[in-house]
């Protein structure tokens, strides 16, 4: 009688184990791979500055007041401050970190303050106009274009009296991502 239920119970054992299935399913991931988003900064010339005067730069190139050696109407900033390349007519989200200090070889610093970004697309230059411009207060949101999308920055500086003479510079950063169609 032990060996009968020592059997009976091997066999429910058994019989239990090959008596459950086994299932599986797959999943298909599908991923879009989007173009690298690449930006370029460029290197931008102010011209001359004065101590204790306070300068205004315009997306489109325009400085006032002029300096010396320059005459009004003169574009004195052309290039964009960043070239974005992507996809083609994707958005883009970008943030530019300011303020920007500018600091002097021979000691000395000033700050870059209201910025304001114009921008147009592959190249266009300041010329062409702007598709959109609007003061810098936080990110803001630009498409692609055919090929890239070129960002032109304004701003205000002051340089403070008894400044040391000698070249400042200063960097600004820029970072972008791409975003869904607003």
């Amino acid at each position: 009688m032990k060996h009968l239920f020592v059997l009976l119970a091997i066999l429910l054992i058994t019989g239990t184990a090959f008596g459950q299935g086994f299932v599986s399913g797959v999943t298909t991931y599908e991923a879009a791979v989007s173009y690298g988003l690449t930006i370029a900064g460029g290197a931008l010339a102010m011209g001359e500055l004065t101590q204790g005067q306070c300068y205004t730069f315009t997306p489109d190139g325009f400085k006032n007041p002029v300096g010396a050696g320059e005459t009004p109407g003169d574009v004195i900033i052309g290039d964009p401050a960043f070239v974005i390349e992507g996809n083609p007519y994707d958005y883009v989200e970008v943030e530019l970190l300011t303020p920007v200090w500018l600091i002097g070889d021979a000691g000395g610093r000033f700050l870059m303050t209201n910025f304001v970004y114009g921008y147009n697309y592959d190249g266009a230059g300041v010329d062409a106009g702007f598709i959109g411009q609007a003061p810098v207060s936080g990110p803001f949101i630009v498409d692609i274009g055919t090929a890239s999308v070129d960002i032109y920055l304004g701003f205000r500086t002051c340089v403070p009296v008894g400044a040391m003479a000698g070249t400042y510079t200063g960097q600004l950063i820029a970072e972008a991502h791409y975003i869904v169609q607003p």
